[in-house]
């Protein structure tokens, strides 16, 4: 699922992108869970409370803090995030080139315009927009799956480990956690029946274990390795592994 923040203190802005967003969504068949708010503050809180999203329409001109300094608030917090920023003040070009990736939406609002935009956000990074809600804490929390390195179960207790040292614990089980990631990501695979893996996230890979990119070993049990190896060997021949990630024998 692709989460969008919609931030514009008009409401009528507010609503034509977010409009604007599923139409896209439903076009190209993509799940997304749209959230709006009408400041810089909202979002942030909003990020706090429900996780990070991957791409935020910020209009510049809010009340409070103004949309590019929210942007760069934002970074700090987020994982892999995409800035559209919306504005009709040419003037605001310059200091919007201080925030990175950035695209933009001229107003008035024109749907094509945001579908373009929206095109170019998902082209080959489809698995670092993709995220996962679970219950954690008592609320929900959405898990970028592109960050995640692996899921480790103790029975119906999950743990899963992320980038930046964040980990989230839920309860599932194993089985239907590798079904449902299935229908909306497929670089996920099962090593062993307690690990479920993000294939890109594999620095090393032999026929006992896998090395991930936190520096993690997950074990790799002997009915598991065929798969296991296909799935990394396809990652790597159509390059969504880096060149630098080895393959141990």
């Amino acid at each position: 699922m692709l989460r969008i923040a919609v931030c514009d203190d008009a409401a009528f802005c507010r609503e034509a992108l977010a409009e604007c967003i599923r139409a896209w969504a439903g076009l190209h068949g993509v799940r997304v869970q749209v959230e709006k708010y009408r400041s810089g503050e909202e979002v942030l809180l909003g990020i706090e409370q429900t996780g990070d999203f991957a791409v935020v329409f910020m209009d510049i001109e809010l009340g409070g803090i103004d949309g590019i300094d929210a942007a760069v608030r934002i970074k700090e917090l987020c994982g892999p995030v995409h800035f559209v920023f919306v504005t009709g003040h040419e003037e605001y070009f310059c200091e919007m080139f201080s925030v990175h990736p950035i695209l933009y939406v001229p107003k008035p609002i024109a749907r094509l315009k945001v579908f373009d935009v929206l095109d170019k956000i998902v082209e080959d990074q489809r698995i670092f927009f993709e995220s996962f809600p679970v219950k954690y804490n008592r609320k929900t929390v959405n898990i970028p799956l592109g960050e995640v390195f692996y899921f480790e179960s103790e029975k119906r207790r999950i743990k899963s480990f992320l980038e930046r040292g964040r980990q989230y614990v839920f309860y599932q089980s194993m089985n239907m956690l590798e079904e449902e990631l299935s229908l909306c990501n497929h670089n996920f695979v099962r090593t062993h029946q307690s690990y479920l893996v993000n294939a890109r996230q594999i620095e090393q890979f032999n026929s006992k274990r896998l090395r991930m990119h936190n520096g993690a070993d997950v074990p790799v049990s002997r009915g598991r390795r065929e798969a296991v190896e296909r799935v990394c060997k396809e990652l790597f021949m159509s390059k969504k592994l880096h060149a630098g990630e080895l393959f141990v024998t």
